[in-house]
């Protein structure tokens, strides 16, 4: 566990590491942007290795990120956040000190705030690792970005690390399809539309998929019907038209 290095649970390679990185913590803060973008995308790399952190080198690397959060080239930034989103998930809230800005706190505001697209890009599969009840909002808040790249993005994670869509609320559901199949950008619609076709999977069938909308709510569940056919046109073969019914409202429109 990050910040709970026992001596029981250290290994040569997690002495190796964080000897490693308390010499590479100067690098941080060197006058030579290059200098500090490679130490920095070194961190990247070492911290998928260690297991556990003493609290002396934990401390040390929080001031060094805390720091780097607020480097003036995006490039050192996007590095950054590549490490706070590997940091974070180690992190215990409940005993980080009082005044002191959380790793998790720093992912979030760049995700939020930071100027460069590319950055607030590279945080959102940092934030997604995390989501909950306060970080989904957080994470779906990036739907409505400037930057089509950070929307295309938004959806991808969600599908990369698939979130169960029953365990999103209604309203988020019904943004994910206002929000992604209203984009005007068409690289961002499609990924919508792969994010869509996998909730299919955890479903037992179409109808069940779009019970997960409104339908009483505009054209919500016909748009998302229509984007999962679109994207797997096969799935109309299963939809079984020998029993003579007359098809629900939705299918109606989409499947005839």
């Amino acid at each position: 566990m990050i910040g709970d290095n026992e001596d029981e649970d250290d290994t040569p390679v997690d002495r190796f590491i964080e000897t490693l990185l308390r010499r590479l913590i100067p690098g941080c803060s060197a006058k030579d942007k290059t200098v500090r973008y490679r130490t920095m995308q070194i961190f990247a790399e070492l911290v998928k290795s260690v297991q556990s952190l003493s609290e002396e080198a934990y401390g040390a690397m929080h001031a060094a990120l805390v720091n780097s959060a607020n480097d003036k080239d995006a490039a050192v930034r996007v590095q950054v956040v590549i490490v706070l989103g590997k940091l974070a998930c180690g992190e215990d809230l409940e005993v980080t000190e009082g005044g002191v800005q959380s790793l998790t706190d720093i992912l979030r505001n760049l995700m939020q705030f930071d100027p460069s697209p590319e950055v607030r890009r590279a945080a959102l599969p940092g934030v997604h690792t995390q989501l909950n009840k306060q970080t989904v909002p957080l994470l779906l808040s990036r739907a409505k970005d400037p930057d089509p790249n950070v929307r295309r993005t938004v959806f991808r994670v969600l599908k990369t690390t698939p979130v169960p869509a029953r365990s999103l609320s209604l309203e988020q559901r019904t943004l994910i399809v206002r929000y992604g199949l209203g984009d005007r950008a068409p690289v961002v619609k499609a990924e919508v539309g792969r994010l869509l076709a996998s909730w299919v999977d955890g479903t037992k069938d179409l109808e069940e998929f779009v019970s997960l909308f409104d339908l009483s709510a505009d054209k919500i569940a016909e748009d998302a019907l229509g984007a999962v056919l679109a994207e797997r046109p096969e799935l109309l073969n299963d939809i079984d038209l020998s029993t003579g019914e007359k098809p629900s409202g939705v299918y109606q429109r989409q499947t005839y």
